[in-house]
């Protein structure tokens, strides 16, 4: 198969095979299956028209009196600048718009564009390595302070119930942990109740309504309150004065909602 009969199809599909009026071109040659006429210099040709530089020899090919679409001329000029050098062209020049001036240039602006490929990269990368951090710090600062808010609760907690049991008239760090745990594990009930009681009020509500979906219920997440005053309950809380709460984790302690002071 000849390997320009592509070129002739393509030719043949724009009537340019046997054209009265002949395609101009820079350099004659039998292997372009076409009518063509030699013409002179690239800047005194009629538009449109277009040129292309053999990467291998740094000649030019350009074209003109051209019956085609835009893109049509572009692509030939390619391929018959390939055909003509036997090697890889590229468009330079489409009517008055330069894209490389030789083959020189045509190298330079690669080797930039790659550079400026890397650098873009090299920046997209960076850019992403900071919002990793600083979303990663972000995510640290709000657990900190959410931790310190807790610690904070808890000794707001651990002070009230202290208040509390000494106002009951308990003295001594023992006695006043026991009453502690004994406080925090009786108010741990009643807000128990209090959670139970507004889920309830909910789920009526959503019972009740229209748009209501029936799903499939979700384990919930037990209020922060009632954790810390189950720790508290247990002895796992710290801050009871100098940081000591009377604590027995592996031993089941023994609570009294009425024990007298002292007990």
């Amino acid at each position: 198969m000849n390997k320009h009969l592509p070129v002739l199809i393509v030719l043949l599909g724009f009537g340019l095979v046997g054209c009265a009026t002949p395609i101009q071109v820079s350099h004659p040659s039998e292997a372009l299956s076409f009518v063509h006429e030699q013409v002179g210099g690239y800047l005194y040709l009629d538009s449109p028209k277009a040129q292309a530089i053999n990467l291998k020899t740094g000649e030019k090919f350009h074209v003109a009196n051209y019956r085609g679409s835009e893109l049509a001329l572009k692509s030939s000029v390619v391929t018959w600048c390939s055909v003509v050098f036997n090697s890889e062209c590229v468009l330079s020049r489409f009517n008055d718009e330069v894209y490389y001036r030789d083959v020189q240039d045509y190298r330079t602006q690669v080797s930039n564009k790659k550079q400026s490929d890397i650098r873009y990269a090299e920046n997209q990368a960076r850019i992403r390595k900071e919002w990793e951090e600083n979303s990663k710090r972000m995510a640290e600062e709000q657990l900190q302070r959410k931790l310190n808010q807790e610690q904070e609760e808890k000794q707001r907690l651990i002070a009230s119930l202290t208040k509390r049991c000494e106002d009951y008239g308990f003295t001594g760090d023992n006695n006043i942990a026991a009453c502690i745990q004994r406080e925090a594990q009786h108010d741990k009930e009643l807000e128990m109740q209090k959670w139970e009681l507004e889920k309830t009020r909910i789920a009526l509500q959503q019972a009740q309504s229209r748009t209501y979906v029936q799903q499939q219920p979700e384990e919930e997440e037990v209020p922060m309150l009632i954790q810390m005053l189950g720790d508290i309950a247990v002895g796992v809380a710290e801050g009871y004065k100098n940081q000591q709460i009377y604590q027995q984790p592996q031993q089941k302690q023994s609570i009294y909602r009425n024990c007298k002071p002292n007990c």
